[in-house]
């Protein structure tokens, strides 16, 4: 009997900050969302297995997937990997236990937009950025993701091309 999957999980550690940042591990933990092998994995990104066992380790040892099933095939174990919870959330406290809390952000906001623009097609409309500020509750947060989330999942055409979504959300300070 495996564990329950958490509805979400905090990252607390520079460890699984720098193990969510790399866009590979990203798409990796979408595909163990609902549990899936390495090679399961490996075929629907059109990758060799090899590529992605270092990247599944990272994960593992962040502790942002688990091993739910492991099956005795021939000479060779072959694990079922699931992600440890269905969203993420990133705590204030991941990017201070690596140093400057600010510079550490800054880093990686700026990674991430610069993977968005070089991964969009040329032409008018590749990136848009959408930016508002509300105010809400840490329930109204949690319900706009998992609003956001459903919404995703609805609309999913898997033959309309790839778009990558990122929401960002930032505590600010007392009103």
């Amino acid at each position: 009997m495996t564990e329950a999957q958490a509805e979400t999980l905090l990252v607390e550690t520079a460890e699984q900050l720098r193990a969510l940042s790399d866009p590979l591990r990203q798409r990796l933990l979408e595909l163990f969302a609902e549990g899936a092998t390495v090679k399961q994995a490996a075929t629907k990104l059109g990758s060799p297995a090899t590529r992605l066992y270092h990247h599944v380790d990272q994960l593992l040892a962040a502790g942002l997937i688990r091993v739910v099933r492991e099956e005795k095939r021939r000479s060779v174990t072959e694990r079922t990997f699931q992600a440890a919870a269905r969203r993420f959330a990133v705590s204030p406290s991941a990017f201070a236990a690596g140093g400057d809390r600010l510079s550490e952000r800054d880093r990686m906001a700026r990674a991430t937009l610069e993977e968005l623009l070089a991964g969009g097609d040329p032409g008018e409309g590749a990136f848009r950025l959408l930016r508002t500020r509300v105010r809400l509750s840490e329930a109204g947060r949690e319900r706009l993701e998992a609003e956001v989330s459903r919404l995703v999942r609805e609309l999913n055409d898997p033959a309309a091309p790839a778009v990558d979504l990122m929401m960002l959300s930032v505590r600010q300070g007392e009103p």
